[in-house]
């Protein structure tokens, strides 16, 4: 006699069918849902790591350039592109909507982004590669080169 005929003739009731398959199936999914849960309580120690949003345009950027006023000013260097200084072309801005600009590099120093465009209407093709933008202000740019090429030198 087994042990779940004795249980079941010492209470008077008949056996139930299929109550190993039952047990079995629950402690599966108990087990299951026991690999879930330390799964997720793993992963949400490790959101930082794993939820990570990299912005490569212009749109949450707050950090403006600001125009200088005089002449001296203009002529200084605005920004450092690894390792050459970029310089103001005009004080003109271009508008350009703030997702068409994509970062190329953060100058260290001054915290600025610098930005190139593929839009023909802010950057002419022929300036396409050597021209960066920083940002003034929302869809607001002023164009900088390296120091040869600025200000038509």
């Amino acid at each position: 006699m087994t042990a779940e005929s004795e249980f079941s003739a010492a209470s008077g009731h008949p056996p139930l069918p299929g109550a190993r398959w039952a047990l079995a199936l629950g402690g599966v999914l108990l087990a299951g849902f026991l690999i879930i849960v330390v799964c997720a309580s793993i992963d949400r120690g490790r959101r930082g790591s794993l939820e990570t949003v990299v912005q490569v345009t212009a749109v949450e950027d707050k950090t403006y350039y600001s125009i200088p006023a005089n002449d001296a000013g203009r002529s200084a260097a605005a920004v450092r592109l690894g390792g050459r200084s970029l310089f103001l072309v005009s004080p003109n801005t271009v508008e350009l909507r703030d997702s068409d600009a994509r970062r190329v590099a953060v100058d260290s120093a001054k915290g600025l982004a610098i930005y190139q465009t593929e839009d023909l209407r802010a950057l002419p093709a022929k300036e396409q590669g050597n021209t960066y933008l920083l940002k003034v202000e929302p869809g607001r740019y002023v164009k900088v080169r390296p120091s040869g090429e600025a200000n038509g030198k």
